[in-house]
């Protein structure tokens, strides 16, 4: 499944607490309540892999795209914290922060990397 966030743009002092509110519900929200939905599957198979993706601006925040970069940096926080749940010893949480523009060129590339992360062992 795939969520993703049109960039709303807009400098702190324009933008509404409820847009922020809104844009971080559609990003951390929406994979907050995906993996609860895929969780107890992979919990009784003990096995599993969960994979969230985020922009550069998770980690380089952008004041043009304020929504976006808390949006990303909290996909980033709750995989890191999931990944380091003693309950979840058995699924594989990761994040893979993109950290450039998605052409047909780069990808292949991406996939590629998707795939390799994907098969890691839940302790990776």
């Amino acid at each position: 499944m795939a969520v993703y966030t049109h960039p709303r743009t807009g400098l702190p002092g324009c933008l509404l607490v409820e847009e922020i509110a809104n844009d971080l519900m559609t990003d951390v929200g929406g994979a907050f309540y995906t993996i609860r939905a895929v969780l107890p599957a992979m919990l009784a198979r003990r096995a599993g892999t969960i994979l969230l993706s985020g922009g550069g601006l998770a980690v380089d925040p952008s004041p043009l795209y304020l929504t976006l970069s808390v949006g990303k940096a909290g996909l980033r926080a709750l995989a890191r914290a999931l990944s380091k749940d003693p309950v979840l010893a058995d699924i594989h949480v990761a994040h893979a922060l993109l950290h450039t523009t998605i052409t047909p060129e780069t990808g292949r590339e991406i996939a590629e990397e998707f795939w390799t992360l994907a098969n890691e062992a839940p302790e990776a």
